[in-house]
């Protein structure tokens, strides 16, 4: 306990020395306080710069004295690099963790100080951490508490972030702890923010509680490659909001077994991300306010896979998951329960509309309220669904026809495209069987093949259909041979 002791105090001394803060002694801790430390004298009118410069000269002699150091390794590193890999508490740097005192200024000086060092762990060893300012994580520092429901920090007003991240920040990590609002919902208040300008790649939020914010997560343009886990976002306005703006760099971005509950407006609401997953994630609703679960706009390559969909109340012609603006989207294995529309109002689990393209596949819709559709296809949108047998209440408000992949006609042929993926087939190929002439609404699938879609376009001024196959992952046009099948009215 000496040596530990003493191993402490010394990097609070050097701490000191180079970055101007002053030691304090408050019963048996020390601690930090902003100040000159070059210029502070002691009892005997030396510096605590030249009593530093002593310690380090004896360092040697004194931890000989003490014995032995093999808990820190048998060919011990530096003594920083070792106690970084451990982690440093809060609490020696001044936060108190009790629910009374505001700790914004101990924790954010435990920030700075891993922040010299180049990154690391950051213990908050306590229960609940009072803050009344934004604390701002840099590159490098991950942020730990003792674990969801056990660690929270709370922000005493509304009107500030609890979490900024500095711009372009890499290898950010918070984990285990509740972020809480204690006066609610804000005007903007967020529990975590990325950058808006340049969110930064690489970061890992995990085992989160988040109450009451008006976002629980926002982030702005290039946001990448970070992985966004076991969050659980409560009564929060927007859930997780994100703006990749016209930058299109919020890329291959993963959601795992998050939760979205009871959001006041959106659960999630999203920009220009591209290549983004969501693995099964649950999102659940409220009874007592209408609201939806996802807005998906000019994404492309969004998945949402064995996802949940449970409980919103919607309002009129409203969709739980809007698809818009030329966004392409798949879902897969997802399950739709116990939605419903305002006193039985008509709407939608899923809504597609102004170019969109839907694919669903393997999902399934139990204990529809009174007045629940589907699916809605709007302003020249498209919904593709197959294997999902009880989903078949649709309401086509596009010119473009929704295809149900199972009743399509068994008529295949192989087909190349030329350049761009663009060419054309000559419309007489298209005969409705039931009547034997030539149909002009058409629909056509490929064979075999995931994550690609096809689309047919009528040219009637040569009496030929383009036809174009997109890759759902990206929104890039496909050049390869591919067999297709069609069905025709």
């Amino acid at each position: 306990m000496i040596r530990r002791n003493f191993l402490r105090n010394l990097l609070l001394f050097i701490f000191a020395l180079f970055f101007g803060y002053t030691i304090k002694k408050y019963g048996e801790n020390l601690i930090l306080e902003k100040g000159n430390s070059i210029n502070v004298k002691g009892n005997d009118g030396k510096s605590i710069a030249e009593k530093i410069k002593v310690l380090m000269e004896g360092m040697e002699e004194t931890t000989a004295e003490m014995g032995s150091v093999k808990d820190l390794g048998e060919n011990p590193r530096s003594l920083s690099r070792s106690l970084s890999e451990r982690g440093y508490n809060v609490k020696d740097f001044g936060a108190k963790g009790d629910g009374k005192t505001d700790d914004t200024i101990a924790i954010q000086r435990a920030i700075d100080f891993v922040k010299i060092l180049g990154g690391g762990k950051i213990l908050l060893a306590g229960k609940d951490f009072l803050i009344t300012s934004s604390l701002v994580i840099p590159t490098g520092v991950h942020l730990i508490g003792l674990g969801m429901a056990c660690t929270s920090i709370k922000t005493m007003t509304n009107d500030f972030d609890a979490i900024t991240i500095e711009q372009n920040a890499r290898q950010v990590t918070l984990r285990d702890f509740d972020i809480v609002s204690n006066k609610g919902v804000g005007e903007a208040n967020c529990a975590i923010r990325a950058h808006e300008n340049n969110g930064g790649a690489e970061h890992r939020y995990l085992n989160i509680n988040i109450w009451n914010f008006k976002y629980g997560t926002r982030v702005g343009a290039v946001w990448w490659n970070n992985t966004v886990e076991n969050i659980r976002w409560n009564n929060c306005d927007y859930s997780f909001y994100g703006d990749g703006g016209t930058g299109g760099q919020c890329i291959n971005n993963l959601f795992l077994r998050c939760y979205s509950n009871e959001p006041l407006t959106n659960g999630y609401y999203i920009i220009s991300f591209k290549n983004t997953t969501w693995y099964s994630c649950n999102n659940g609703g409220t009874s007592t306010k209408s609201s939806s679960y996802m807005h998906l706009i000019n994404s492309k390559g969004m998945k949402l896979i064995g996802c949940n969909f449970e409980n919103i109340l919607l309002a009129q012609d409203d969709g739980g998951i809007v698809v818009w603006s030329d966004s392409l989207v798949s879902l897969d294995g997802c399950s739709f329960v116990n939605n419903k529309g305002v006193n039985g109002a008509i709407s939608y689990e899923l809504v597609s509309r102004d170019e969109a393209i839907v694919k669903v596949d393997n999902c399934f819709s139990i204990q529809k309220g009174f007045g629940m559709k589907d699916f809605c296809s709007i302003n020249d949108s498209k919904i593709i669904y197959e294997n999902s047998p009880n989903m078949t209440l649709v309401t086509n408000l596009s010119s473009i026809p929704m295809v149900n992949m199972d009743s399509i006609i068994n008529q295949t042929r192989q087909y190349t495209p030329k350049a761009l993926g663009v060419d054309t087939i000559d419309r007489l190929t298209f005969i409705n069987p039931g009547t034997g002439v030539f149909s002009e609404r058409i629909q056509i699938t490929l064979i075999g093949v995931e994550n690609i879609v096809a689309s047919a376009y009528d040219l009637q001024a040569n009496g030929m259909f383009k036809v174009e196959f997109i890759n759902i992952s990206d929104g890039v046009r496909n050049t390869s041979p591919h067999k297709v099948a069609w069905v025709v009215w």
